[in-house]
């Protein structure tokens, strides 16, 4: 019973901590100045598909580090923050501009984060 009480503990602190590491990731390379950043794939969408993967891989661990937290709270949380980067970018000197649809596709990938964290919480949950 204690065994299966710290495995329980430790998944909590793991998934807690990602994604904290994970939302100050994010706020810091959305936040960079552009002239500090070197493209390694480029093409016309790669921005876009950037913003979805980071607000997805927030969202799933988001839900798991918090589970308790509802689902429209979560989406609702991630997008103010993704919209709150905007803004942000849009005031700092950093090059770069507020834009609508890096909105859009955080909370796009907000929303699939969460129904696949939904749909595989008892695999994420039993095998970490």
């Amino acid at each position: 019973m204690q065994k299966h009480i710290r495995k329980l503990s430790d998944k909590k602190i793991f998934f807690k901590a990602t994604f904290w590491v994970l939302f100050a990731l994010v706020l810091i390379t959305t936040l960079m100045p552009l002239d500090n950043i070197q493209p390694v794939i480029s093409f016309n969408f790669i921005d876009k598909i950037i913003h979805f993967v980071y607000f997805l891989l927030l969202a799933v661990s988001l839900m798991l580090a918090y589970p308790r937290i509802s689902v429209s709270y979560s989406i609702l949380f991630l997008s103010i923050f993704g919209l709150l980067i905007e803004i942000f970018q849009h005031y700092l000197p950093t090059g770069r501009s507020f834009d609508w649809y890096d909105a859009l596709f955080d909370s796009l990938g907000a929303i699939a984060g969460v129904l696949l964290t939904q749909k595989f919480a008892r695999f994420f949950m039993n095998k970490v």
